[in-house]
């Protein structure tokens, strides 16, 4: 029979066995979950752009309707408070975005989407009023896959992805972001149909969710400006 120094010896022996499974285990999960940041981080990769420019693209997996499609990658508050008029640029293309290129009129898409979102003046490339003064919108299509099949049914959905920026009339950029994003069935993800619905219940075109991309695109626009009137005590924004 143990004595009582034995007695001491085995629950501290028994105490040492019960730790160590709890580190172990505290060991997996760590692992387990550096293994998955890792996973997650090489997703990501660095697209080169048509302008040279880098933006950090994710053009393996393309966002849901869950998260953010649209990103802000810059603003200078100060200098878009200063836009007086927009301008549309003539959009960037890659010659690979044949049947995208050839059902899509952009320049319509971001003159008509701006217009009637933005509280400055949008114009079209060919307007000569406020020629000097106009900031550009400057739009560069990264992707575009248009779906195979209908609306009710397709072989591939479609994805888009864009950069989007606005310089003042010196060339400044004063705006950008990138819009990315690839069309999914309604009920995949029950949590993403409600944004989906926004758009449309069936399959959706490259147009669809470019469109859906340039109302973010203008909304992210005009709340930036309206965070500099706010800040000053303006209260609306107004030029």
């Amino acid at each position: 029979m143990p004595n009582s120094q034995t007695k001491v010896c085995l629950l501290n022996v028994s105490k040492y066995r019960l730790v160590s499974r709890m580190n172990v285990k505290k060991s997996v999960v760590f692992i387990s979950i550096i293994s998955i940041g890792v996973f997650i981080t090489g997703c990501t990769s660095t697209s080169k752009l048509a302008d040279g420019a880098t933006a950090n693209v994710d053009l393996v997996q393309k966002k849901s309707f869950t998260q953010k499609p649209f990103q802000l990658s810059y603003v200078d508050v100060e200098a878009l408070a200063k836009v007086s008029a927009l301008r549309v640029g003539a959009p960037k293309w890659n010659s690979d975005m044949a049947i995208c290129h050839d059902r899509i009129n952009l320049e319509k898409e971001i003159y008509t989407t701006f217009s009637g979102t933005v509280g400055v003046e949008t114009l079209l490339e060919g307007d000569n009023k406020n020629a000097n003064e106009a900031s550009i919108i400057n739009f560069t299509m990264l992707t575009c896959e248009e779906r195979v099949g209908s609306a009710l049914g397709v072989e591939n959905p479609a994805s888009v992805s864009f950069l989007i920026t606005v310089n003042a009339s010196d060339g400044q950029e004063i705006w950008s972001g990138t819009f990315n994003l690839k069309d999914a069935a309604l009920f995949d993800n029950l949590l993403a149909a409600p944004e989906k619905l926004k758009i449309g219940a069936g399959w959706l075109t490259a147009n669809d969710l470019i469109q859906h991309g340039l109302k973010l695109a203008a909304k992210d626009f005009e709340s930036q400006r309206a965070r500099f009137f706010i800040s000053n005590g303006f209260g609306t924004v107004t030029n």
